[in-house]
């Protein structure tokens, strides 16, 4: 079956998190590193040291201690049925399906509305990898591979661009004009010259690709760029 990709806007939203085992943890990270207005985790065992550290660090983390009941599921977003009883999992994806509610079964793709792919994180640069559920050791294996090949120099490359892009954007020159430029831009060292630090040689390569009319903000757009990102 062909998944859909996409990336979801959790701002507002409320999420739940059935079972806060290994891997429902890992989820529960996940998601309060997004900023949902709330995510609440339900196990009926007590909340270990770990557990404990997020309730008293992340105020949009809840933690309920009690079997699952099927109004859980109310207003939530997305749904993590984590838990290590099949059963159960099995019975938070029905309660969802029939509440028109997006489940994610922990190790079961057919029970599941959505699958999560192994990501890399770069800053704002998120690259991710799915094998539509059917082998997640190739999927981390590949994600390796691209762990490697993305280097710590398009974090700050990315932020960079971002600042330059809506100082050309607000040169109102036309969209073929714009795309040559960018693509130089990517295509230069500037990468490199940012993961090393060297803003001089960033500040000459700006200064090579840009209009002039936008060398006054080359500064800004490089402010904090090298070590300080």
């Amino acid at each position: 079956m062909a998944h859909y990709p996409v990336f979801l806007e959790l701002t507002g939203r409320r999420c739940l998190v059935v079972g806060l085992g290994r891997v429902g943890r890992r989820k529960l990270e996940g998601l309060l590193e997004c900023g949902p207005a709330q995510v609440t985790g339900l196990d009926i065992r007590p909340p270990d040291s770990d557990i404990q550290r997020l309730l008293d660090s992340r105020a949009n983390f809840s933690f309920l201690q009690r079997p699952f009941r099927a109004e859980d599921v109310l207003g939530q977003t997305l749904v993590f049925a984590c838990s290590s009883d099949a059963g159960l999992n099995a019975e938070v994806a029905e309660t969802c399906r029939l509440r028109g509610v997006w489940c994610n079964v922990a190790d079961d793709p057919d029970q599941s509305d959505f699958i999560l792919p192994s990501l890399i994180r770069r800053g704002d640069l998120v690259v991710a990898v799915s094998t539509s559920g059917r082998s997640p050791a190739l999927a981390r294996m590949v994600r390796q591979e691209l762990d490697e090949m993305f280097g710590p120099g398009y974090e700050p490359l990315l932020t960079v661009m971002g600042r330059i892009r809506e100082g050309v954007l607000s040169c109102g020159t036309d969209c073929d004009q714009n795309r040559d430029l960018f693509r130089a831009l990517v295509g230069s060292e500037l990468r490199r010259q940012l993961e090393i630090g060297d803003l001089a040689g960033a500040d000459r390569t700006l200064r090579q690709v840009l209009p002039e009319v936008l060398h006054p903000e080359i500064g800004v757009y490089l402010h904090g760029s090298g070590k300080n990102f």
